[in-house]
């Protein structure tokens, strides 16, 4: 790897560096570094709508929606109606906090 004096370039690298590092730390509970941070997250905050979690994890609601629908499918978050019966309510699985207890 060549040296630079970019900082944009260091930032990059560093957080590859990082998520490699995650990515072999959690390797065996079959989830993504994303999958796993987002994971976590769920946990700390409790149940959450889309737009809280997306909020709360500084990405869109679309990246949101895709990620939690690939959670739902390995039965790792469940959903659940809000009060005025259009929001959707994230809850993290027993499952799911089996997954993260690594």
């Amino acid at each position: 790897m060549s040296p630079t004096l970019c900082a944009c370039t260091k930032l990059r690298r560093s957080a590859r560096a990082t998520t490699t590092l995650y990515d072999q730390a959690i390797s065996g509970t079959g989830l993504t570094t994303p999958q796993f941070s987002l994971l976590r997250m769920l946990d700390r905050a409790g149940a959450c709508s889309l737009s809280g979690l997306a909020d709360h994890s500084g990405h869109d609601r679309t990246t949101i929606s895709r990620m939690v629908a690939g959670l739902a499918t390995r039965g790792l978050v469940s959903f659940s109606t809000g009060p005025d019966q259009r929001e959707r309510i994230v809850t993290i699985s027993p499952d799911g906090s089996k997954a993260i207890e690594h």
